[in-house]
């Protein structure tokens, strides 16, 4: 169980890391709106989406697997199923990431 608690206190971490760099992101999309002119090297301009919504796509993706990895480490610590291997564990979680929930 301490590789257990290990992982889920780093899950917990990242997560709170990923909700910082999302709320900053909004920010940024907030301030400079969801189109922004990009300036090429002969001066023109051209308006494109804001990088900064791509970037809160993948933020949002990755915390949304963070938030499946924290609960299924919940689960493991709930039910009492030990992994001995931290490896196995993390892989398993990873699996189930792509493959949905392993049966």
């Amino acid at each position: 169980m301490e590789d257990i608690n290990r992982l889920l206190e780093e899950s917990i971490g990242i997560y709170q890391t990923q909700i910082r760099l999302l709320d900053s992101l909004e920010e940024a999309i907030a301030e400079h709106g969801p189109i922004v002119a990009k300036e090429y090297v002969r001066g023109r301009q051209n308006l494109v989406a804001n990088p900064a919504i791509g970037e809160f796509n993948k933020t949002s993706t990755a915390a949304n697997r963070t938030v499946k990895t924290i609960l299924r480490l919940l689960e493991l610590l709930k039910t009492g199923e030990e992994k001995h291997d931290l490896k196995d564990l993390i892989e398993s979680i990873e699996m189930e990431d792509y493959h949905g929930k392993e049966d």
